[in-house]
């Protein structure tokens, strides 16, 4: 066979393999990306992370989460939160432990809402769904002083 058609074939070769490899890795990354199992373990991992927010917040707390929460369900018990999907196997919960100071408790459950509260009231922490009217708008930039801190 003639060199110049070996490289040719050669070129288009490698070229159809450099194509379905990336539409391979494409496929993959956005199958991650849309993954109904990496969106619960970012939203637990979230969650775990508002406790400890809210354990570290002095007084009395409610605060609204931004993600909405619809066809998940959240349980917050003990040490742990516990968020699955709404009619889908237990064994496919995400769970995520979380350490409390001694003499706090944190429980509750909530179900398909849009509107998630975190509670703290002295040292009970709860998560549920919120009331319209509980829940105040809050801006950094208007209560914090020169430069993003403290007071003026």
């Amino acid at each position: 066979m003639n060199n110049k058609a070996s490289a040719v074939l050669t070129l288009i070769f490698e070229l159809v393999a450099v194509v379905l490899v990336i539409g391979m890795v494409y496929s993959i990354a956005s199958g991650f990306a849309t993954s109904r199992t990496v969106n619960k373990i970012n939203r637990a991992e979230d969650l775990k992370m508002w406790v400890n927010v809210l354990v570290s917040l002095p007084g009395d707390v409610v605060i609204e989460n931004s993600k909405t929460f619809e066809d998940y369900y959240i349980n917050l018990y003990g040490d742990k939160i516990s968020v699955g999907i709404v009619g889908e196997n237990k064994e496919d919960v995400i769970e995520r432990k979380f350490i409390l100071p001694k003499g706090y408790v944190a429980e509750g459950f909530a179900n398909n809402v849009t509107n998630l509260c975190m509670t703290k009231k002295g040292s009970y922490i709860n998560f549920r769904e919120c009331s319209k009217t509980e829940v105040k708008s809050f801006s950094p930039e208007l209560e914090s002083g020169p430069g993003g801190v403290g007071g003026s």
